[in-house]
């Protein structure tokens, strides 16, 4: 006991001596803004400051001190202190201990980090321990969190579908997971160390660069982009990646990028990309693509290099090939047409099959005479005939061209234009290309405003009928009238056919027009056979629309019974163009005309069309020379040898002829002479109404010739 009491007073003695050592201010040691401590070999407390006085859980050094005695116990595990106090005795300090401790006045289990140095005497003997200790409770959490979080990221990655890659700035490879093999052919290990930009295609080298660059200004937030990277087996796959910045993250320390193959997927884009631009049947781009494409020219700016050209080609003849044969020659007919018409462009050309028998070229155009040069080209390939199927198909086209800006600044003003283009080379030769010019959109304009008033016309009951007779030029009696369209418009007066019928055509309303002018005829026909008691043939005029329209048959056999006029009264006269290009459905209802009792008459034969085969196969009665003829005779040699020819042909068929625009009576004698009969013109009666048809044929002044002999 009396020896302990000795070692307790040497102790306090030397604390004693410590403190009085010790300068009586230390402001460095309180400013310390992490603790600081000095103490004894043994663990005696000498000196605290106060942020380890506030490590401890206290609010001053003051109370510290007088409960923090001996530091030795403060370690969770002791033997960690005498770790501690070995390595200062070996070496006189230590650096970055690192232990649990416990917070002194809580108890709480906290770690700590020591630094730590010896003071001696002046005999080298250890007269104390001066260190700082800092609280790294939280930093070793977060350490721990992080490693956590390392050691799921490799397994997430590892198991991942997706290829996971941690790259720098410079795109250099500082980590990959397993799943890269399927994607590139080779072991993260032969990747880890190259570039990402090492497999890119080329072509996608300048953009994907700037992608990584904008990852690293954090411009991208987490978006996909697609580049083509080569595998192992020399095919390029794509690959989809997303990358984020993670260079501040220590446990990554570059850009994450997590990669997949969507090489399936960017196929089947590129086939659904295919369907939604091509055209199935002949692989050229479809009108909505050409639209697309077209708009894209447009946006891309004015300029003399910026000037383009739009052709709008229709093949000619084309429905006669799909009515008579079907849509399997017709569809092998377009598929021929557009390798023939494929062959002619040039890589900066666009060509497209618009729909039906409708193509549609896009073509730089610096000057006019490359659009011409072009438009010789396309049509120079139908002057060959297509074989299809073993038979032969002469088919020509009709090209109409605008330019931008010249014509047009918009997709469908070009369009329209061009299409306009088209139907004034249609009404030239066969095959011809036209170019646009303003006075064509002048003219659609005014069948568009004809059109509209046409229409009010029919429902206000503005149409009317007028009658040239047809008539016996041996005797001057009248075999029968043609009815002829007149319009008697509000504010223009009468208006002639020639005028509104191009209208009515282009723009659907021939049909409800052709129809009033039928019912007016058959009407007016009936009251002139109750009236007369020669019969009185009335003649109309009936276009192609109106034969393609199902019921039309229908209609006119209503007409006739509803009316009360006897068929073979009643004569229905198609142009010779009708009847080339008549369909099935028109041919039907020609047959069903004759087969009512109707008479078929053909007119302007001669006029250019080749249409004989239809004398015999539809069982024309009568058929009208056409006008240029006549007006030729008898000095025009031409013209006297065709009249001949057509009267022979037409007399050995047992068809009547009657011969149109007769002006002079030289013409009549003429015709006469050459065994023609029949005549129509201004020579003989101008078109008259109704009432004045019948004031001359009751005042006698004219007479109704008995029936047509010999007609079939």
């Amino acid at each position: 006991m009396i020896q302990h009491r000795n070692r307790l007073c040497d102790c306090r003695a030397l604390l004693r001596r410590l403190m009085l050592s010790l300068p009586a201010t230390d402001s460095l040691f309180d400013l310390l803004q992490i603790g600081a401590y000095r103490s004894t070999v043994n663990g005696q407390q000498v000196r605290t400051n106060l942020a380890l006085a506030r490590l401890n859980g206290y609010d001053n050094e003051a109370e510290a001190m007088a409960a923090m005695h001996d530091l030795s116990r403060w370690y969770v595990d002791p033997a960690r202190r005498d770790e501690f106090v070995a390595q200062l005795r070996a070496v006189g300090y230590v650096t970055h201990f690192v232990s649990e401790v416990y917070q002194h006045k809580t108890g709480k289990r906290i770690w700590v980090t020591e630094t730590a140095h010896v003071i001696r005497d002046s005999q080298g003997e250890i007269l104390m321990l001066e260190g700082t200790v800092e609280d790294i409770t939280d930093r070793l959490r977060k350490e721990r969190l992080v490693r956590a979080s390392e050691r799921r990221f490799r397994a997430l990655t590892e198991r991942a579908h997706a290829a996971t890659a941690v790259v720098d700035v410079q795109g250099k490879i500082l980590y990959a997971s397993a799943s890269v093999f399927p994607l590139f052919g080779v072991t993260p290990e032969a990747l880890v160390g190259r570039n990402l930009f090492d497999t890119m295609h080329a072509d996608d080298l300048a953009e994907h660069r700037a992608e990584l660059y904008s990852v690293t200004q954090r411009q991208n937030t987490g978006r996909e982009s697609v580049a083509r990277h080569r595998h192992s087996d020399g095919s390029y796959r794509f690959i989809a990646s997303i990358a984020n910045d993670c260079t501040d993250d220590a446990a990554l320390g570059g850009i994450v990028v997590n990669w997949r193959d969507v090489t399936e997927r960017m196929q089947d884009q590129a086939r659904l990309k295919y369907l939604a631009e091509t055209d199935a049947l002949t692989g050229l781009s479809n009108r909505a693509h050409f639209q697309h494409l077209c708009e894209a020219r447009l946006t891309a700016g004015a300029g003399a290099s910026r000037r383009f050209a739009m052709l709008f080609i229709d093949l000619n003849r084309f429905k006669l090939v799909n009515d008579a044969h079907g849509h399997t020659v017709g569809d092998a007919v377009l598929r021929e047409v557009a390798q023939r018409l494929r062959a002619t462009v040039q890589p900066e050309d666009t060509l497209a099959r618009l729909g039906g028998d409708e193509f549609g070229l896009l073509m730089p155009a610096i000057t006019d005479a490359m659009c011409d040069a072009k438009a010789a080209r396309l049509l120079a390939t139908f002057d060959d005939p297509l074989l299809i199927l073993n038979m032969r198909f002469e088919l020509g086209a009709s090209i109409g061209i605008a330019l931008y800006p010249d014509d047009a600044h918009s997709f469908n003003e070009l369009l329209a234009h061009a299409d306009l283009a088209m139907f004034a080379a249609k009404n030239k030769v066969a095959s011809s290309a036209a170019r646009f010019v303003p006075q064509l959109a002048d003219k659609a304009r005014h069948q568009m405003m004809v059109a509209t008033d046409l229409r009010l016309a029919v429902e206000r009951g503005e149409l009317f009928a007028v009658y040239q007779p047809i008539v016996d030029m041996r005797t001057n009696e009248w075999r029968g009238v043609e009815a002829l369209a007149r319009w008697q418009h509000p504010m223009r007066g009468t208006v002639m056919p020639e005028e509104f019928i191009p209208a009515a055509e282009e723009q659907g309303l021939i049909g409800p027009v052709g129809r009033t002018i039928a019912t007016l005829a058959i009407r007016q026909g009936a009251a002139w056979s109750r009236q007369f008691s020669a019969p009185l043939r009335v003649t109309i005029n009936v276009s192609a629309h109106q034969l393609r329209e199902t019921d039309f048959l229908a209609f006119i056999a209503s007409e006739l019974t509803g009316h009360g006029l006897p068929a073979s009264r009643l004569f229905v006269e198609l142009t010779e163009s009708v009847l080339v290009d008549a369909d099935s459905v028109s041919v039907n209802t020609v047959n069903g005309l004759r087969a009512l009792g109707v008479r078929i008459v053909l007119d302007d034969i001669g006029a250019g069309y080749s249409s004989l085969a239809y004398l015999k196969r539809l069982r024309i009665d009568l058929v009208k020379l056409d006008r240029s003829f006549v007006q030729g005779v008898p000095d025009r040699r031409v013209d006297v040898a065709i009249i001949r020819a057509l009267s022979t042909l037409a007399s050995s068929l047992g068809i009547h002829v009657v011969a149109e625009g007769i002006e002079t009576a030289e013409q009549a004698e003429f015709l006469m002479s050459e065994g023609l009969v029949y005549g129509q013109g201004f020579l003989f009666a101008r078109p008259m109404s109704a009432s004045a048809v019948e004031t001359q044929l009751t005042a006698g002044a004219a007479q109704i010739s008995p029936e047509w002999t010999g007609l079939r």
